[in-house]
C-alpha cells in the first residue's frame, strides 16, 4: 500500500492539520477505520541488522507498554511497512507521539544506533479504509494467505465519483459470485498526492495470486467491461507493489 507512497516524517501537529483539512470528519460508526503507515527503507546489504535491531526494539515496545499494536510486511528491496490500526482521526497524533517515545529508546542503545544506521528514509502516510468497496467473502480460503499485491490507483480529481460509481459496481457484483479472499480498498488522506486509491490482494505465493488474477480476469472480463473500461478512463496513473507478512517484525498487544 505505501511501499511506494508516502510523506518524510513531519511534526505530529503539522500532519494532523493536513489530516484535518484534507479529510476532517471520522468514518461513520462500525467502519473500520484508518491505517496510519508508517514506511522505512533500509540499505539491502544491512537487512541482518536491521531485522536484528527491530527485533529487540519490539521487545523494547512490548516491555515498556509504549502502547503500540501493528503489523509489518516486506517487500525483497528493502522496504517494509508497519500499519497501525486507527479508529478515529483524533487517535493519530497519539499514535505518532507512541512512535516518537519508541524512536527515543533507540537512540540510547548501540543496537538502536546501528539499527538506524541502516534506513534510507522513514514515511509515513494515513489511510481510510473503504467499507462500501472493501470486500469479504462469506467463506474465506482456509489457507494461509502471506504474500500481497497492492495496487495504487491515482485518479484525475474531478473524475473520484466516475471511479467510486464503477468501482461500487463491481463490488455489488461480488456479492453475486463471490471470490475465495478478501480484498482490501484503501483512500489516502494524507502522505501521496490524491486522489489515491490501494487495492490489496491477498495470495499463497506469487504464483498462486498471479495465477488466481489471471482466471478472474479471463471470467469476469465480459460481465465487467462497462465497469472497468470507466474505471480506467478514471485512473492517470498505476503503481504496483508486492511483498511479505511479517509476523516476527509485527507487535500485538
Amino acid at each position: 500500500m505505501a511501499m511506494v507512497v508516502g510523506v518524510a516524517a513531519i511534526p505530529v501537529g503539522l500532519l494532523m492539520a493536513r489530516i484535518v483539512a484534507t479529510w476532517g470528519v471520522d468514518p461513520p460508526a462500525g467502519t473500520p477505520g484508518y491505517v496510519l503507515s508508517r514506511e522505512e527503507r533500509f540499505s539491502p546489504d544491512a537487512a541482518e541488522d536491521y531485522v536484528a535491531g527491530t527485533k529487540r526494539w519490539i521487545a523494547a515496545m512490548r516491555d515498556r507498554e509504549i502502547g503500540l499494536s501493528f503489523a509489518a510486511f516486506a517487500d525483497a528491496d528493502g522496504n517494509v511497512e508497519y500499519n497501525v490500526p486507527v479508529a478515529r482521526l483524533a487517535d493519530v497524533g497519539a499514535v505518532l507521539r507512541a512512535w516518537a517515545t519508541a524512536e527515543g529508546h533507540l537512540v540510547g542503545t548501540d543496537w538502536g544506533r546501528v539499527r538506524q544506521a541502516t534506513l534510507r528514509w522513514q514515511k509515513y502516510s494515513l489511510w481510510w479504509q473503504s467499507p462500501g468497496l472493501t470486500y469479504r467473502p462469506p467463506s474465506a480460503s482456509p489457507s494461509p494467505m502471506p504474500y500481497f499485491v497492492w495496487k495504487n490507483l491515482r485518479l484525475r480529481p474531478d473524475l473520484e465519483p466516475a471511479f467510486l460509481e464503477n468501482a461500487r459496481r463491481i463490488r455489488a457484483h461480488l456479492d453475486d459470485e463471490p471470490l475465495d479472499r478478501a480484498l482490501g480498498v484503501f483512500r489516502n488522506v494524507t502522505g501521496p498526492e490524491g486522489p489515491l486509491y490501494a487495492i490489496v490482494i491477498p495470495g499463497k505465493d506469487p504464483a498462486e495470486l498471479a495465477a488466481w488474477q489471471e482466471t478472474l480476469w479471463k471470467t469476469r472480463r465480459t460481465k465487467l467491461q462497462a465497469e472497468v473500461g470507466g474505471l480506467l478512463e478514471t485512473i492517470v496513473e498505476v503503481t504496483e507493489g508486492r511483498g511479505w507478512d511479517r509476523p516476527d517484525l509485527s507487535l500485538a498487544r
